[in-house]
């Protein structure tokens, strides 16, 4: 499996992880990066330009390491398409998790509507 696999296949196990809500998401120490953690790992995902749209890195970390400790980083392209749906899905789950949106933006909306 290649890195760029691997990472697709860590971004959907963290995207479902999310949807369950098994996993929640905070804001960063950088502008527009959501962070989460498990027992082994810190998980951080970022839009590169800041500007919420791809491209997108990834990268994870051991806890209680140094910038040494990080063990895969990955920045999706164009030239993978596949590797950018899966950053942008986890992108958009992390931020919802992190603004407390736990349905869809469309439910959200028509249920505070519905409380006005």
């Amino acid at each position: 499996m290649t890195q760029k696999d691997e990472a697709a296949a860590i971004a959907e196990s963290l995207m479902a992880k999310t949807a369950d809500k098994e996993l929640t998401w905070s804001d960063s120490f950088e502008s527009d990066e959501y962070s989460a953690q498990t027992a082994r790992f810190l998980y951080y995902i970022k839009s590169r330009d800041e500007d919420g749209q791809p491209p997108y890195r990834l990268q994870v970390m051991l806890k209680g390491g140094d910038s040494a400790s990080v063990v895969l980083e990955v920045m999706s392209n164009s030239d993978d398409a596949a590797l950018g749906v899966a950053f942008r899905g986890l992108y958009e789950a992390a931020k919802r998790s992190y603004l407390g949106l736990t349905d869809s933006i469309a439910n959200e909306v028509l249920r505070d509507l519905g409380d006005l």
